[in-house]
């Protein structure tokens, strides 16, 4: 219900922490329709997967204590791992 009346009021950024827990699989649908077609900003931290491979085009994890930035995380994950690599061993 929240996220609904966070989406029906205008904002330059929406700032949600783990907004699809406990949401039904339709209400999900239909918040993730409203986010692509209204070119939404959105900061968000969430740990399901689909909805970040879904939603984000950059993502921030934050692992052991240092932060990585990459774009599209989930569509690159073998660059990513290549380049966490590589933040390890010369960190």
């Amino acid at each position: 219900m929240l996220l609904s009346i966070s989406l029906a009021t205008k904002a330059h950024l929406y700032l949600w922490d783990e907004p699809m827990n406990y949401i039904d699989v339709i209400s999900r649908e239909q918040i993730e329709k409203v986010i692509l077609d209204n070119d939404i900003t959105l900061i968000f931290v969430e740990h399901d997967n689909y909805f970040k491979k879904k939603i984000a085009n950059k993502n921030i994890e934050i692992n052991s204590n240092k932060r990585y930035n990459f774009m599209n995380f989930y569509n690159n994950l073998k660059k990513i791992e290549f380049f966490r690599q590589f933040i390890l061993i010369f960190s």
